[in-house]
């Protein structure tokens, strides 16, 4: 009996013990399960409020309605006695009270971590007053302009890797990574972070770049919607970036200067902030003449490296290259420049050589007239389109692989002037073949060959005759070639003559013609020079004041009906006040139009371009015109540090 009272003893002591440890697993089990249900439901509020600001998974276990529900809590909450705790995936769920507990405990985590990353960023004192007094006012933290470092660890979760830098929301998601040190695990303090000083500024710089107000709601917006066109001018050749690169980009330099919209690119277009590409970056280089004469010394010499950065020998764009274009954008703005600057850059004439080497491709098999167009990757020439017919309101064109006087005698200037550097006479001659071809061949009225010209045969298509687009320049180079270039025959100046006076003779005469020597045929404003060079040069050949008075009158009306976000946009209806803008600021309003506004000294002067601070004392003494220079510098130096 005695031994089987030690049996039963041991059995009973075995039982206990086996129930314990099925106790125990079973509390291991639901604690586990407890957990792993909290983990899933911190991703859920994750995935389903992407907007709203969690800690880290460690930090939201600790959250006393979190710890009471995995079993761990101190003590400080329970459960109330309708609300016995069951299923966890249920009353995380469906429980209002948990639900709503929740949402208060993690409401007042957040409005702390708030307050102290505030402080952090030198905001101790701002309260929700702040935000109440003006609804449009962001919380510093909320702002783009909120950027902190771990300064224990100094890294970044995956998200945050190309900015290496956290934001709100990465801050207060953030746990330095490596062994858990259990004293520390978990609990998370703005002690840990410091501001993002070089990403905090290049920020700001940014935003008083862009004239956006940091506390703006619709700041962040605004600036992704610039889309690749910040440049980072601190980098050599400068980088170009986004809004959500820039911050990481920001490390790389101890000070960072920035440029917005459209460094490098051909076109800046003011209603999108944005750019059209096509020339490799034309506005630059055809701008360098006006930067020089108007003093802007730093800008030149940052267009002069950009120059040094672009290989001429292709193109940058998957369309052919405008033989014309390129030729009177980059030909003439690298020789131009490298003229002004007392040839101090040799790399301008270097460059220009080299795409003079490409351009002269265009004249194919040994014909006197260049295609119009050029294919860089296999120098191959191709045709453009040529008008046949003109009327009042449209034309008919054809295209195919054909030329215009304009885009086939538009060079001799440009490949005159670069043999005379390089001491290489074919690039002169070339250009000169082309004239005189034009001017040879049989035309519609005497000294007025027709528009359109086959480059292949060397003869002219059509007898559509005009002094406009595909034609203008033509005429234009007839009379300035042989007054850059003394030594050019009288053939040119001679077909300029007979130009002019058939036109006097047979073209278009209409009333306002014979007021104002000129007539409208539209009543859009593209921002061209034609205007204003015709009446720079009615100044400098009769000395009338009037022509002072409306170069100054054309000033005044840019500045208050073209003036645009920074830039200037030309006008669809200029009869109309409120008429819709042209969204193109093309490179010739930097080049022509705002180098002939300026450009009047007294009628004796020899050198056209002296001015004083972009104004001559004569526009200035008309309305206190504001300086052309100051408008330039308003546009080409937008670079922050």
């Amino acid at each position: 009996m005695e031994h089987y009272d030690n049996i039963a003893a041991e059995v009973k002591r075995t039982f206990v013990h086996l129930a314990m440890l099925r106790e125990r697993k079973a509390r291991e089990a639901a604690y586990s399960n407890n957990r792993y249900v909290v983990e899933q439901h911190h991703q859920r509020l994750r995935s389903q409020q992407p907007h709203v600001v969690l800690p880290s998974l460690d930090v939201f276990r600790r959250l006393p309605i979190v710890q009471l529900l995995q079993g761990t809590s101190p003590g400080t909450i329970e459960f109330p006695p309708k609300h016995p705790p069951h299923h966890m995936r249920t009353t995380l769920l469906k429980e209002n009270w948990v639900v709503e507990r929740l949402k208060t405990e993690l409401c007042q985590w957040r409005e702390k971590a708030r307050k102290d990353l505030a402080a952090v960023l030198g905001y101790p004192n701002w309260t929700a007053l702040n935000a109440n007094a003006n609804s449009t006012v962001m919380h510093p933290v909320d702002r783009v302009t909120a950027r902190f470092l771990c300064k224990t660890c100094s890294k970044v979760a995956s998200r945050y890797r190309e900015d290496d830098s956290l934001d709100f929301a990465g801050a207060c998601a953030h746990l330095c990574p490596g062994k858990k040190d259990k004293r520390v695990h978990g609990v998370w303090t703005a002690e840990r972070f410091i501001k993002d000083e070089k990403a905090v500024a290049t920020l700001e710089n940014l935003l008083t770049l862009c004239t956006i107000d940091a506390s703006a709601y619709e700041a962040a917006t605004t600036l992704e919607s610039l889309g690749t066109t910040i440049q980072c001018t601190t980098c050599g050749p400068g980088i170009v970036v986004d809004f959500r690169s820039l911050v990481g980009h920001s490390h790389r330099h101890d000070k960072m200067m920035i440029r917005k919209y459209a460094w490098g690119h051909d076109d800046l277009l003011p209603l999108n902030k944005s750019f059209t590409d096509g020339r490799n970056g034309a506005t630059i280089i055809d701008a360098m003449s006006t930067m020089y004469i108007m003093g802007l010394n730093d800008s030149f010499k940052e267009a002069v490296a950009h120059v040094s950065s672009v290989d001429f020998s292709t193109s940058h764009t998957d369309d052919t290259v405008s033989v014309f274009e390129t030729t009177i954008r980059y030909l003439g703005g690298m020789l131009s420049a490298y003229e002004l600057s007392n040839y101090q850059y040799p790399v301008l004439l270097e460059k220009a050589q080299l795409l003079g080497d490409k351009l002269i491709k265009a004249w194919s098999g040994g014909s006197d007239i260049p295609w119009s167009r050029l294919d860089f990757a296999s120098n191959e020439p191709v045709g453009g389109t040529v008008i046949l017919f003109a009327f009042p309101r449209f034309c008919l064109t054809f295209g195919s692989r054909q030329s215009n006087i304009a885009e086939a005698g538009t060079m001799t200037m440009e490949f005159g002037t670069l043999s005379r550097y390089t001491q290489d006479s074919k690039y002169r001659e070339l250009a000169e073949r082309a004239v005189r071809r034009v001017a040879s061949q049989p035309a519609p009225l005497p000294g007025l060959p027709a528009q359109g010209i086959d480059p292949a045969t060397g003869k002219p298509i059509g007898d559509y005759v005009t002094w406009g687009g595909g034609s203008d320049s033509y005429f234009e180079y007839l009379i300035k070639y042989p007054r850059l270039f003394s030594d050019a025959d009288d053939f040119f100046v001679d077909n300029w003559r007979l130009a002019v006076d058939s036109s006097i003779k047979t073209l278009l005469q209409l009333e306002f013609s014979a007021q104002y020597g000129f007539y409208p045929t539209a009543s859009y404003y593209i921002l061209r020079p034609e205007v204003l060079e015709s009446n720079f040069y009615a100044w400098r050949n009769t000395g009338d004041p009037k022509f002072i008075a409306r170069a100054a009158s054309a000033l005044d009306s840019f500045t208050k009906y073209l003036r645009f976000d920074g830039a200037y946009t030309g006008l669809w209806d200029v009869n109309n006040k409120n008429s819709t803008r042209v969204n193109d600021m093309e490179s010739f309003w930097f080049a022509e139009v705002l180098k002939y506004l300026p450009g009047f000294p007294t009628p004796t002067s020899t050198k056209p371009f002296q001015t004083n601070e972009g104004n001559t004392p004569e526009i200035s003494q008309i309305a206190g015109m504001p300086s052309i220079k100051k408008i330039i510098q308003g546009i080409l130096v937008d670079d922050v540090e």
